[in-house]
């Protein structure tokens, strides 16, 4: 699970992200998989009493271990969306198919209210997958821009792929945050990452 503190100044709470392996976990072992997720919670003091307390849940999925999706969760509004990176704000059947696991266990474990299909604001700014092989790159953008609230400008495929390799080069937070800073007089800029 990805985060570095669970809430902002103000008490909200940032996206939780769960880790690629939570959905092949469900489909092999709905109670396992559930069980290991509330002790997740509970180490993190995200969960009070069986319910949890985090207002997003972003689930990174992986279809027939050829194709990412990224499904999302708020618990506040009680609502959930499948984000396939091909067409962002147009979920085909194979796409909802693949929440309703996710969906059922989660209101069963948490004994949520129904939750209803419903898309993320942010998701419409969402760039749209044009080729077969980048839909990862897609979907790890998609959770930073969530986790920080960041809806536009995208960047391209490349420079996203350049700023993978700095955040793990550098042991870099990763960031979507982009500014330009002198490095030093008389010389020209340079993107700084993460500022």
């Amino acid at each position: 699970m990805y985060t570095e503190g669970y809430f902002d100044s103000e008490g909200r709470s940032y996206p939780l992200v769960l880790t690629p392996s939570f959905y092949p976990l469900l489909l092999s072992d709905v109670l396992h998989c559930m069980e290991w997720f509330k002790t997740q919670l509970l180490k993190m003091n995200l969960l009070v009493d069986d319910g949890i307390i985090v207002n997003e849940l972003l689930v990174p999925v992986c279809a027939s271990n050829a194709h990412w999706i990224l499904l999302h969760f708020n618990f506040v509004e009680c609502t959930f969306f499948p984000i396939n990176p091909c067409h962002p704000t147009d979920p085909n059947d194979i796409d909802y198919e693949r929440c309703s696991l996710v969906v059922e266990s989660l209101c069963n474990t948490f004994k949520l209210p129904s939750i209803r299909m419903q898309m993320p604001p942010l998701a419409q700014s969402f760039p749209t997958q044009t080729d077969d092989n980048n839909c990862g790159i897609f979907i790890t953008m998609y959770c930073l821009a969530f986790i920080q609230g960041i809806s536009q400008p995208f960047l391209s495929v490349d420079e996203y792929r350049l700023l993978i390799a700095i955040w793990l080069l550098t042991k870099s937070k990763p960031s979507l945050h982009i500014s330009c800073t002198p490095a030093h007089a008389g010389m020209d800029s340079y993107p700084r990452v993460g500022v």
